[in-house]
């Protein structure tokens, strides 16, 4: 009579490790992976703006006309404004981890969560705040403002 050999507690929690191993980095995978995909969703909120607020410069040589007010979130300048007309979508630029109680980040600004927002607007300038939660390219994590000079780290 042939003997089978059955298959042991010790390869069946090498087995076991294996696989909760396995799990452990794909699950930190796809966190780094959706990180990266806000941040590069963030990056290009940020363009989206900078356009805007330039064709608004050029069509009345003033970033106060935008119809956006200091201090508050970006997408609270929705409405019948040159903003919307530039960007009709404004109302739905919203950090990726939004949600009702965020603070907006000129208040806040960490990778715990802070909204879109504006700081300071004048007739020549202009300023959004925003981070990233993990970089992308040459930005690293962190807090930034969009300017009408560009992207400048905040930190």
């Amino acid at each position: 009579m042939k003997k089978h050999k059955q298959f042991g507690l010790t390869e069946f929690l090498i087995v076991l490790t294996a696989i909760v191993i396995l799990s452990l980095i794909a699950v930190v995978s796809i966190s780094y992976l959706r990180a990266k995909s806000r941040d590069v969703n963030r990056l290009s909120h940020m363009n989206a703006l900078a356009t805007a607020m330039s064709n608004i410069y050029n069509q009345t040589e003033s970033y106060l006309d935008c119809g956006c007010g200091n201090n508050s979130h970006v997408h609270m300048c929705a409405g019948s404004n040159l903003m919307s007309e530039q960007l009709p979508v404004v109302s739905n630029f919203k950090d990726p981890v939004y949600y009702n109680e965020i603070k907006p980040c000129f208040q806040q600004c960490s990778g715990s969560g802070c909204d879109y927002s504006f700081g300071e607007i004048t007739k020549d300038t202009y300023e959004i705040y925003f981070y990233l939660e993990r970089g992308v390219d040459e930005y690293e994590a962190g807090c930034y403002k969009l300017t009408e000079k560009g992207i400048i780290n905040n930190q």
